[in-house]
C-alpha cells in the first residue's frame, strides 16, 4: 500500500472542463464547491490510463463528474438506477439524460445488480460516493471488477467513518449516522448511507476480493466545501479544523482507495462467502442442527441456486 499524489499539470484542463460543464449543468449549485474533488479524481485517472480510454462510472448520478471526464477526452459510460427521490421529481431524469447526451456519455438507467456489462471492457471503473449506499458490497465489487480489463483501475471514493468531526460528535453524544428524520420520514426504499467505512475496512474488502497494487489517500472534501461557503468566525474555525485534520490522515472526511484487477481474477462466489460469513455470524454454524451443507444454506438464505464456479 502506498499514498498517491496529485500533480499540477492537468489542473488547467480540469478547470476549463469544470467551467464548461457547469454552464450546461441543469441543477444550480450542485457542482459549486466540488472542484477540488474533481481535480484530484481526474489526476488519479490520468496517472493510470490514457485519454480516450473507456471509463465506467457506477452510480453516476446527474453525470457531473462523468461530463468533466468526457470533456477532457475519455470515453464515458454511466450506470445509475436514478431511484433517489430528487431524481424522480418533475422532469429531472429527462434533464439528466439530455445533459449526458450533450457530453457524449453513454447513460444506462438500470440497477448495477441487473445491468448487462461485458466482461473485460473498461480501462477504469469508478465508485464515487456509492459503496456506502449498498448492503452487498461484495456483489457490487464482483459486478464492477468483472467489467474491468485485467491490470486496470478501480477507484473508490467514500466518506471516512473515523473523520475528526464524527469523533467529536460521538464525544458529545451525537450520532454519526444520517439524521433520524431522514429515516423516520423516508418514503420507499432507503437511499442514504447504510455503512460508512474506515481505511482498514476498505483495504480488507479490496484485498479479500483479490485486487492488487492498493493505494489510499484521505482528503477533506466536505471541509473544502464548507470553507468555500463560510464567512467570519465560522470560516476561521473550519480552517483551523482543516489544519488539525490535515496533520492526521485518519481524521480527514473522505477516503480514496484504488486497486488493480489482476490477470487471473475471478469473482468471489457464494460458497466462499458463506464459509467466511460463519466467522462473523456464528449462529449459522452453531444452530445448523440438521448439519446442512453450505450449498443448501446459501439456497435457503438467498433463495437461489448456489453459485460454485
Amino acid at each position: 500500500m502506498a499514498d498517491f499524489k496529485m500533480g499540477k499539470e492537468i489542473d488547467r484542463k480540469v478547470i476549463k472542463a469544470f467551467l464548461d460543464v457547469q454552464k450546461e449543468f441543469p441543477f444550480q449549485d450542485y457542482m459549486r464547491y466540488k472542484l477540488h474533488k474533481y481535480v484530484l479524481i481526474t489526476q488519479i485517472i490520468k496517472n493510470e490510463i490514457s485519454l480516450g480510454s473507456k471509463i465506467l462510472d457506477v452510480g453516476c448520478g446527474p453525470c457531473d463528474l462523468a461530463a468533466i471526464l468526457s470533456k477532457i477526452g475519455w470515453d464515458l459510460t454511466g450506470v445509475d438506477d436514478f431511484g433517489d427521490p430528487w431524481h424522480l421529481i418533475g422532469n429531472n431524469l429527462e434533464r439528466i439524460r439530455k445533459f449526458a447526451k450533450k457530453f457524449d456519455i453513454k447513460l444506462i438507467t438500470e440497477r448495477i445488480e441487473t445491468v448487462h456489462l461485458r466482461e473485460n471492457e473498461f480501462d477504469a471503473a469508478l465508485l464515487i460516493d456509492v459503496i456506502e449506499h449498498t448492503t452487498t458490497p461484495r456483489n457490487l465489487l464482483n459486478r464492477v471488477i468483472s467489467a474491468l480489463k485485467p491490470n486496470r483501475l478501480l477507484l473508490i471514493e467514500t466518506p471516512n467513518h473515523t473523520a475528526l468531526a464524527k469523533r467529536v460528535r460521538l464525544l458529545f453524544g451525537k450520532s454519526v449516522y444520517p439524521e433520524v428524520g431522514f429515516i423516520f420520514f423516508n418514503l420507499g426504499e432507503y437511499r442514504s448511507h447504510i455503512k460508512e467505512y474506515t481505511i482498514s475496512e476498505l483495504l480488507y474488502m479490496l484485498k479479500s476480493i483479490g485486487l492488487t497494487t492498493l493505494r489510499v489517500k484521505t482528503l477533506n472534501t466536505s471541509v473544502k466545501e464548507l470553507l468555500c461557503e463560510s464567512k467570519g468566525l465560522k470560516k476561521i474555525f473550519i480552517r483551523m479544523y482543516d489544519l488539525v485534520s490535515q496533520s492526521f490522515p485518519g481524521f480527514r472526511d473522505t477516503i480514496l482507495v484504488q486497486g488493480r484487477k489482476p490477470e487471473k481474477w475471478a469473482p468471489l462466489n457464494d460458497l466462499f462467502a458463506i464459509k467466511n460469513l460463519k466467522k462473523y455470524y456464528p449462529h449459522i454454524a452453531k444452530y445448523n442442527l440438521e448439519e446442512e451443507n453450505d450449498g443448501k444454506i446459501v439456497s435457503k438464505l438467498f433463495g437461489k441456486r448456489c453459485i460454485v464456479d
